[in-house]
Parts: structure tokens; sequence; C-alpha cells
């Protein structure tokens, strides 16, 4: 079973799971503490959800934005929580598998 994280600006990271017959929007904006949601894709699998009012009310998240970049999203900066989860055949945001988890990880634990 997968799990979905989040990123906040401080550095804590926290990880949800996303409804598997629902959809996951209600959960994300709960989560986000957002009114609105906008997502990029960090590569063919992986998608980064957060709050488009960011830049206004919300701290810069350097770390999501460095990991952003790795993956080619280098014009973009994010700012609040950010929700890191996995993309499925459909284009629907789904929890991340286990093996993207496990090679996410090292990657966020060595920017925050």
């Amino acid at each position: 079973m997968g799990l979905s994280i989040i990123l906040f600006p401080d550095g804590v990271i926290r990880h949800v799971r996303l409804p598997v017959q629902a959809d996951p929007l209600p959960l994300m904006y709960d989560q986000l503490d957002a009114r609105e949601l906008d997502s990029i894709e960090l590569g063919p699998a992986m998608r980064a959800w957060f709050d488009p009012d960011g830049a206004v009310k919300r701290d810069f998240n350097d770390a999501v934005t460095a990991l952003a970049a790795r993956y080619g999203n280098v014009w973009q900066p994010l700012y609040g929580p950010v929700l890191l989860c996995g993309v499925d055949g459909h284009g629907n945001s789904v929890d991340l598998g286990q093996s993207q988890v496990r090679d996410l990880l090292p990657h966020l634990l060595a920017l925050v």
C-alpha cells in the first residue's frame, strides 16, 4: 500500500493516504489548508499539489522547489505545504507506490 507525502516549508514531512474510491480533492484542500489547488507534473508518474495563492500568503518552500527542479520544473517556485502523490495510467492522482516512496525519501531528507 502506498502513501502521499506533504512537505511543509519548515521541513516537516507528513504522510497521508488518498482515498481510493472517492475524489481525493476534498482531502487535499483540507490537508493543504487551501481554497484553491493547482498541480505540476514531476515526471510521468508523480504530481505536486499546492495552493496557487501561496506566494501571497505562505512561506517559500525551498525544499520542494529544489525537488521540483530535479524533475525539470525550474520555472515555478512553490510556497506553503505541497502534497506529492502518484499518477495512475488514467491521469488520476493516487498514492505513491512503495518503490516511488523508497526512491523519493532520500532526496527529501537531503533537502530538509
